[in-house]
């Protein structure tokens, strides 16, 4: 990739950088006004892990993010989200978000206490979502690799068993690896266990491909990035397909395809532009 092809990436999220901040969110709704932050901090941690050094263009927004969640702390939105996350578990996936922060910032937000005490209590139970155990390693409460490989595992054996795997099962598939490598910082041990997995990502990415389906495409690619098996003609074509769709103008804050959409193009399009991305970042 080169260099003005990277500089969309610090374009865009400039660009949409309050639809980002939590202060500036008016939905009651934490998990959703929390998401697209959350899956800001993900990428910018999957492209640091991945070996890019060329974040420097990232430290004033991650400050300026950092700052708006401190200010956030004063108010009653902390005493919302913990009452939140007592009532139902998934919210605990929004603390992801704040580890991921901390370790893009090297600091420590003062209610780090209270991250790690929620989440060494629920570490230890038997049944917890594959996104929650992840959360959980952040802080060195176990290891979510095994339990990644398990999901894995049973999504390839209905494969094999001729099942079709949608895409609420491929988003389950590609997430599991994210995870299972911790985002770049682990080799998952996928091998010697299920040498078909590189296979069945391009069988599917290809089908991504054909149906214009960019979204999964490029987690799709990701996860093969993941796993180090990019070497592949259907990888290298979902790669340039992504790099086609990035609007020429640089400056502008939108990624076109032949999808449109109505309203708030912003909440219809960050992920598809995150994951994009994400994707070209890592791959070259």
């Amino acid at each position: 990739m080169n260099a003005n092809e990277q500089d969309f990436l610090p374009i865009w999220v400039k660009a949409n950088l309050n639809r980002f901040r939590l202060s500036n969110q008016e939905s009651l709704d934490l998990f959703s006004a929390a998401k697209p932050l959350g899956e800001l901090c993900l990428v910018l941690i999957g492209i640091k892990n991945c070996g890019i050094s060329d974040l420097n263009w990232a430290k004033e927004l991650i400050q300026c993010l950092w700052l708006d969640l401190v200010e956030l702390n004063r108010q009653s939105y902390w005493t919302r989200l913990w009452k939140k996350i007592d009532e139902q578990d998934v919210y605990g996936e929004i603390l992801q978000l704040f580890l991921h922060l901390e370790l893009l910032c090297g600091h420590r937000f003062t209610f780090h206490k209270q991250i790690r005490d929620y989440l060494q209590g629920v570490s230890s139970r038997p049944s917890i979502a594959l996104s929650l155990r992840y959360t959980c390693e952040l802080i060195g409460e176990g290891s979510c690799e095994r339990y990644a490989l398990e999901e894995i595992g049973e999504l390839l054996s209905r494969q094999e068993r001729g099942e079709t795997l949608y895409s609420s099962d491929l988003y389950d598939l590609t997430h599991a690896i994210f995870y299972g490598s911790k985002m770049g910082t682990r080799s998952l041990k996928w091998k010697g266990v299920f040498p078909e997995l590189p296979e069945v990502l391009n069988f599917y990415m290809q089908n991504s491909l054909e149906s214009s389906d960019l979204d999964l495409a490029a987690e799709l690619l990701f996860s093969l990035v993941l796993l180090k098996t990019t070497q592949s003609r259907i990888a290298e074509k979902t790669y340039q397909r992504l790099k086609e769709n990035i609007q020429p103008d640089l400056n502008s804050p939108l990624i076109v395809g032949n999808l449109f959409y109505e309203g708030d193009q912003f909440n219809r399009q960050y992920h598809l532009a995150l994951v994009t991305i994400l994707s070209l970042y890592t791959m070259k």
